[in-house]
């Protein structure tokens, strides 16, 4: 694992801890995967002094019984001394030893280790400062990754950094390898997959052969799976010795990620051991072992990960009695998204057989805005509901009165009305309709399940006039729905605010007495934003940790992205960059991979990320997409966001269309009177809104002159209905402003990460300097500083030097 002088990359974080720990003579707790460079970090840090090293794995190094003869009396500080391979130390007297020597006052210990800390030094450690240099600390970022391979004559694209750093995670040996690989074979799409052939190798000759075969023959059956649990593993290996063996493994290496109750396996020693299967198991074998995975999966309602093992083994059935499960569900207790691409997987054929199977393709196909498809489903329903008998024609109809209110693309206007036949079918025939979902998992009824702002215009009056029949059709989600509607419709309109607070208790207190979480979340985000409006940011934070502990007890995983969404907006209205960025790089959708319905609160948080962050371009983009969506859909509600949205990005971006967006917005929310949808977006759209009022004020201050010129007595026209509306959500806006005002403005810094030579080259540029003589004054190739400058341009959203020197300065970089 040696490598030349001039491709090493020193980690600056931990080089700066070790030498903070020498000065002290503080011991050390290196611990890393397998090949993450902690031998070859000290022995670049200690060349050219004196040191000893120790390790059980080579018979080469220095004996720990010889360790006195190395002393030194005359030497003033103390000698390093190196433990390699700790996790190896399995004999009691050499633990003994080492403890021993490094618990003397002459010795500077440096213990280096796969795994976290070990049983056998706890108690050292306990007495002793200790520094501990982890992989966090070892890992090279995108940046060293991009400049390691321009130094190689490598130029890849971002993606494909990405990519390979999802399955290396910084590994600087990974990377080498890859280099190697690449030069060998420039092809990026076989990459991965020539890399873990090449790690399986190396795990067989370098790790994994001082193994016992009980822990070896577990990990090349747990393979068939990214992560496991106890009882998991128990399930595919048919061992009942599982937890042990997976203590085992946790003493021995750092390859296990544990994540609750669950163990993650690391996608390098994941890879090699999938290697290994493949050369030591038979297909039969394999096979056995991911339906015993996915039976397991499908116990535990993890439909997802047992319709992949069930499609990995060309289970058809599997895959089947997977979807007809889900087909059953409604969206919010389904998996309608993850299962998507198995729908369209099954025939025409297949699927005709099941009302249930085609009812479930209906739902999935307008969550995916095919609406044609969704509606040939639903009419194939119907046709063959009048050739069923019995059960089966029940089942038929409890579908089609189903889809009849619950299908996405269909709107609300004609929902009251379907209910209401609906409700004298249970009444008098005792029909029986599968559950419904109202909110679709969103923390919203009036922008949930359906649109219902039309709802609001009357909401008084269809609370007591259809309030019971909602119960009825609804079932359980009907109970708590009436007084949770009404808070939410006083919420959005600024009403009562004492008077909104009683129907949210009511509402909340009924959701929780059923036990009904999907409910709640709507109560508890209804008080996260009421809190936040009036400035009671810290009860807001305590309401959604409560509310977020309450999902964990009830294992509401459904409720997870959305909630995390919410998070996300959270973090952005407190300037919280790093947050933000996390929320996008791991749980954001990806809009440009597929674009699913049930995502769309996650849009919509992720354009004001994008916005936030100076991404104009990308934000805009999502903006159409969801503003499509909204008017095919009829969603009243997303339409008016988006038209909010459109004209903060067309504002930023200098073009004068944002007027006709935010006039066309106002006068739509003026309608409804929703003046939350607006005054929520505070400091981003409050300039905005004081351009609108300066217009104003203008046009009244000419016609003040002009009646000075012509010696008229100048008396102001009472404000119109477009006036007072904006002079009041201007206000709220305002307000709001004042308590978040880094929201979505420029103060918000984009998180970009610039490699050293790519920021010299950028400072340079923003100097004035061109590509020539950036290239002499660095000493950087011509080739790879036109290559950087075209890294940074992307990485800036700009096509030209001026633009990008004007997006760097937006994000705070000075020449």
């Amino acid at each position: 694992m040696s490598q030349s002088e001039n491709s090493y990359i020193q980690p600056k974080a931990a080089w700066e801890k070790l030498s903070k720990a020498m000065l002290n003579s503080t011991p050390v707790y290196i611990k890393g995967m397998s090949s993450y460079g902690k031998t070859e970090l000290i022995q670049r840090f200690l060349h050219g002094k004196t040191f000893f090293y120790y390790t059980p794995q080579s018979p080469d190094s220095d004996k720990l019984a010889d360790f006195e003869k190395h002393i030194d009396l005359k030497r003033k500080i103390p000698l390093p001394v190196v433990f390699d391979d700790t996790q190896f130390y399995s004999d009691e007297e050499k633990r003994t030893k080492v403890i021993w020597i490094a618990s003397r006052k002459d010795v500077w210990p440096i213990f280096i280790s796969r795994s976290e800390m070990l049983d056998w030094l706890i108690p050292f450690c306990t007495r002793h400062e200790i520094i501990s240099i982890g992989e966090k600390e070892l890992a090279l970022n995108d940046a060293q990754l991009n400049d390691y391979f321009i130094s190689e004559g490598i130029h890849l694209s971002l993606p494909v950094i990405r990519n390979l750093q999802n399955f290396i995670d910084g590994n600087p040996y990974a990377m080498r390898l890859a280099a190697r690989t690449l030069h060998e074979n420039p092809d990026t799409s076989t990459l991965i997959s020539r890399l873990s052939e090449i790690f399986s190798q190396f795990m067989q000759h370098n790790v994994t052969k001082f193994w016992s075969e009980d822990l070896r023959d577990f990990f090349i059956k747990m393979s068939v799976v990214d992560s496991f649990s106890e009882e998991l593993a128990v399930a595919v290996t048919q061992n009942p010795n599982a937890r042990k063996i997976i203590n085992q493994a946790c003493n021995i290496g750092n390859f296990l990620i544990k994540e609750g109750d669950s163990y993650k396996i690391r996608p390098i020693p994941l890879a090699g051991w999938r290697h290994q299967a493949n050369k030591l198991l038979s297909n039969e074998e394999v096979a056995v072992l991911r339906q015993r995975a996915a039976l397991y999966y499908e116990k535990e309602d993890e439909l997802e990960k047992a319709i992949f093992l069930y499609s990995e083994n060309g289970d058809i059935e599997g895959v089947k009695n997977i979807l007809m499960k889900n087909s059953a569900q409604n969206p919010s207790n389904g998996h309608y998204a993850g299962l998507t691409k198995y729908y369209f997987t099954l025939s025409d054929k297949e699927i005709e057989n099941s009302v249930i199977l085609m009812s479930g393709m209906s739902m999935t196909c307008s969550m995916c805005f095919k609406i044609e498809e969704s509606e040939k489903w639903y009419n194939k329903i119907k046709e063959c509901e009048s050739s069923l008998k019995g059960a089966e024609k029940n089942e038929a109809r409890r579908r089609i009165a189903y889809l009849d209110i619950a299908l996405p693309h269909r709107g609300s206007g004609s929902v009251l009305k379907t209910m209401k036949s609906i409700g004298t079918l249970i009444s008098t025939k005792g029909l029986e309709l599968p559950e419904f979902s109202v909110t679709s998992n969103l923390p919203s009824i009036m922008n949930g399940g359906k649109d219902f702002c039309n709802w609001s215009l009357k909401d008084r009056a269809i609370a007591r006039k259809y309030g019971s029949l909602l119960s009825v059709v609804l079932g359980r989600n009907g109970k708590c729905l009436v007084n949770l509607a009404l808070a939410e419709s006083f919420y959005e309109k600024n009403e009562n605010d004492s008077e909104m607070l009683s129907f949210l208790s009511k509402g909340q207190l009924e959701a929780e007495l059923e036990g009904n979480i999907e409910m709640e979340f709507v109560a508890a985000v209804l008080l996260i934003r009421f809190y936040l409006s009036s400035g009671q940011t810290e009860t807001a934070e305590l309401q959604y940790t409560s509310f977020e502990r309450a999902c964990a007890e009830q294992k509401a995983f459904k409720l997870y992205p959305n909630l995390r969404a919410l998070r996300c907006r959270m973090d952005l209205l407190s300037a919280n960059k790093n947050a933000i960025q996390v929320w996008l790089e791991k749980y954001a959708p990806d809009e440009n991979t597929e674009l699913i319905a049930l995502f769309r609160y996650q849009y919509l948080t992720k354009i004001r990320c994008y916005i936030s962050m100076g991404k104009l371009i990308e934000a805009f983009s999502l903006i159409e997409k969801m503003s499509w969506y909204a008017k095919v859909y009829e969603r009243t509600y997303l339409d008016m966001e988006c038209q909010l949205l459109r004209a903060i990005v067309l504002f930023k971006q200098n073009d004068k269309k944002w007027q006709k967006e935010i006039k066309s917005a106002l006068e739509k929310t003026r309608y409804f009177s929703f003046s939350r949808i607006i005054s929520q977006e505070g400091s981003a759209i409050h300039p905005l809104l004081a351009e609108l009022q300066k217009d104003y004020e203008q046009k009244e201050k000419a016609a003040r002159e002009n009646a000075k010129r012509e010696g008229r007595t100048f008396t102001a026209p009472p404000q119109t209905e477009e006036q007072k509306w904006l002079n009041h959500v201007s206000r709220l806006a305002e307000r709001m402003s004042r308590i978040y005002p880094e929201y979505c403005t420029q103060n918000v810094k984009n998180h970009i990460e610039f490699s050293e030579n790519a920021l010299t080259i950028l400072h340079l540029q923003m100097a004035g300097l061109s590509a020539t003589k950036i290239s002499e004054i660095t000493g950087i190739s011509f080739e790879n500083v036109r290559y950087h400058i075209k890294q940074n341009y992307k990485k800036l959203g700009a096509k030209t030097k001026s633009e990008a020197i004007i997006a760097a300065k937006e994000i705070g970089l000075e020449v």
